[in-house]
């Protein structure tokens, strides 16, 4: 099990988290499922599985039991388990969001304390928008072209602004570190 906030996150849950990865390894294709609340003790468990695309899919933010918490998204090659910025709004929003790496084979969940106030939302929100403006140049044009996409994931995962976004604002919690094959 692992603690995640004043949520956690059980073994059961984590091996569908792995599950998922290696089914987009197969398929190339985005899985996500919505995080719902056991209200009695806390513990997260997993809802409205779905499967997308090669870069996309759409939480239903809806628990028939619980409360929405947050999401788990699988990334496939060639992204690692860091968020978009697309996903640091959404973590933002929900408060949490956990990724999973086809490419490196890690699982890593972002907290976003909502609680901070206002003006703590703002700046992060205004932060990210930076982010996000600076990643449509680098992406531009070029997200439809499979071909570039390893090209793009490098200049991604070294764009120092987002890293220092991320690690400013948002508490990262390792629940899956495994090597490749």
């Amino acid at each position: 099990m692992k603690k995640l906030n004043s949520f956690t996150l059980k073994n059961m849950t984590i091996e569908k988290m792995k599950e998922m990865i290696n089914e987009t390894k197969k398929d190339k294709k985005e899985r996500q499922f919505d995080f719902c609340n056991c209200p009695k003790n806390n513990v997260l468990f997993h809802a409205n599985e779905c499967t997308g695309n090669e870069c996309e899919v759409e939480s239903r933010r809806i628990c028939v039991e619980g409360e929405f918490v947050g999401s788990y998204h699988t990334h496939p090659q060639p992204f690692s388990e860091q968020p978009s910025t697309g996903d640091l709004f959404n973590i933002m929003r929900d408060s949490m969001g956990c990724i999973g790496s086809a490419k490196t084979n890690r699982i890593k969940c972002y907290l976003f304390d909502r609680n901070k106030g206002y003006d703590y939302i703002k700046e992060t929100y205004g932060q990210v928008q930076k982010v996000d403006n600076i990643e449509i140049d680098i992406v531009g044009g070029y997200s439809k072209k499979p071909e570039l996409w390893p090209e793009i994931a490098r200049k991604l995962e070294n764009l120092k602004i987002k890293n220092d976004t991320i690690n400013k604002y948002f508490r990262i919690v390792q629940i899956m570190n495994e090597k490749r094959d």
